[in-house]
């Protein structure tokens, strides 16, 4: 971080060069409680990033669709523009980053990818140097979506099953019709 970084123009001028993200009301509500509630042992420059991108970040007011915006549980392809290697991984809370492919949101990496969409870049300065990342591809999962998963799946389903039970007896109850007819000429 240079010394411009640190004064208010220099805060403003690197958001200002950040590219536009979205994120869903409910992630930005988890996100803003989360950095509330870190321990004072938390890496303080991380928690930082992450801040300055939930307050930049546009608010979404619909459903967006899991493929067009990285936010909490999506498996995201990205491609690191220092090495050129491509990554695959789910971006989680802290908590849940315990295995390989799992990138915490408090991670430099994971603050840079929050709410930005396919195709999209993104470069941060950490103590090393400017970092930079582009998202390739963006696909949901099913457990962190507000309406999959859980109760909300078994509501689709029971829905989907009361269709088909309708469709069935719309059939039984025509076929009957149709046979009343026939037997009648």
């Amino acid at each position: 971080m240079t010394p411009g970084d640190r004064s208010s123009g220099g805060h403003e001028r690197k958001a200002q060069q950040r590219p536009p993200i979205v994120l869903t009301p409910t992630d930005r509500d988890k996100l803003l409680a989360l950095i509330r509630e870190l321990p004072v042992s938390a890496n303080v420059r991380s928690a930082e990033f992450l801040r300055e991108e939930v307050e930049r970040a546009d608010v979404a007011t619909g459903d967006i669709s899991p493929t067009l915006v990285v936010r909490m549980g999506s498996n995201v392809k990205f491609i690191n523009d220092e090495g050129q290697r491509i990554h695959r991984a789910r971006l989680v809370f802290p908590e849940e980053a315990r295995e390989p492919r799992f990138i915490s949101v408090l991670s430099p990496v994971g603050s840079a990818l929050i709410g930005l969409g396919p195709g999209q870049s993104i470069r941060w300065t950490e103590p090393d140097g400017e970092r930079s990342l582009t998202v390739l591809e963006v696909s949901g999962d099913a457990r962190f979506h507000p309406r999959i998963g859980g109760v909300h799946e078994a509501l689709i389903q029971d829905r989907r099953s009361r269709k088909l039970e309708f469709r069935s007896r719309t059939c039984r109850r025509n076929n009957y019709q149709h046979s009343l007819q026939g037997s009648a000429i």
